[in-house]
């Protein structure tokens, strides 16, 4: 059985988690990530905690951290940030399970969908959302942005219950 159990801000807060990965416990955590994506995700989460309109998400399977969302509002809009799985639970299905979670907490019901940005470079990740329905709506120089609707993920978990 699949599932997902999010505990917004309980367990690891913003702040812990943020030590753990500079510290070094990355592997602690059950992520495996190289050095240049350790500074990355340390200066994403501190410039997430210096706007003050960023929450952030565990995700847990099996009574084990296997990802953390961090999300932010901005011009009326709901904004994924950063989207960080685990090596040992990267599927589809944590992405859609995790997404389908996050837009069912109260506060973000009201979302019709979600934007993020994803590095022009990460085939890997296009690939994934594009599978999810994402569709991009806007190219920069370094990345695409992209829009998934609760819609698309309804259909696409109709799809995967089949």
């Amino acid at each position: 059985m699949f599932a997902i159990k999010l505990k917004p801000q309980l367990t690891i807060s913003e702040e812990n988690l943020l030590s753990e990965i500079e510290a070094g416990n990355m592997a602690n955590l059950g992520l495996e990530v190289s050095d240049s994506d350790k500074e990355l995700w340390i200066t994403s989460l501190k410039d997430n905690i210096a706007k003050g309109n960023t929450n952030l998400y565990v995700g847990y399977m099996d009574g084990n951290l296997c990802c953390f969302v961090t999300i932010y509002h901005k011009d009326n809009e709901l904004w994924l940030s950063e989207f960080e799985i685990a090596e040992k639970y990267k599927n589809t299905k944590v992405v859609i399970r995790m997404i389908e979670k996050l837009m069912e907490v109260n506060y973000l019901k009201d979302y019709s969908c979600i934007y993020f940005k994803i590095n022009k470079t990460n085939t890997k990740s296009q690939k994934t959302f594009e599978h999810l329905g994402a569709k991009m709506v806007k190219e920069n120089e370094k990345s695409f942005t992209y829009s998934l609707s609760k819609d698309d993920v309804a259909n696409y978990l109709v799809k995967l219950n089949r």
